[in-house]
């Protein structure tokens, strides 16, 4: 897999993962939360990777950006990602907020109706706003 193929995987493995743990969720709700906190644990963990092997230079400086990743043909005018140091910043804050929620929303959940729909849409958010941190113009 090329490194660059990393970014279109933050954005995109929420989207599946979400999926997955609302078909698992109409079986057992104990799989259904392993899926999720799964996907959101591992989502934070490749942003750690990322954080880890870029770094945050110290002058700020950095020659342009460090992983771009371009999907062409995808609706029409294809998917353009990019990662630099406020993209890397700002994807591990929301990776680590939604690996939080993901983590504690089982319990604060426990007793409610419809949580499959739940989990569904906190995945798919979470695949949302790392495509808007991530996007490297307004088409994308």
């Amino acid at each position: 897999m090329n490194v660059s193929m990393i970014l279109a995987f933050l954005v995109f493995y929420p989207f599946v993962g979400g999926l997955l743990a609302y078909l698992a969720g109409r079986k057992s709700e104990s799989m259904r939360n392993a899926i999720a906190s799964f996907v959101a644990v591992s989502e934070l963990a490749v942003m750690v990777y990322l954080l880890a092997t870029f770094g945050i230079h110290a002058d700020g400086h950095h020659e342009g950006a460090m992983l771009e990743c371009f999907i062409p043909y995808f609706g029409g005018f294809g998917l353009n990602f990019t990662l630099d140091g406020f993209r890397l910043i700002y994807a591990t804050i929301v990776a680590f907020m939604w690996a939080g929620a993901t983590l504690l929303s089982g319990e604060y959940f426990k007793h409610h109706h419809f949580t499959d729909r739940f989990y569904l849409f906190l995945l798919w958010t979470m695949g949302a706003t790392m495509a808007v941190f991530l996007s490297a113009d307004l088409v994308t």
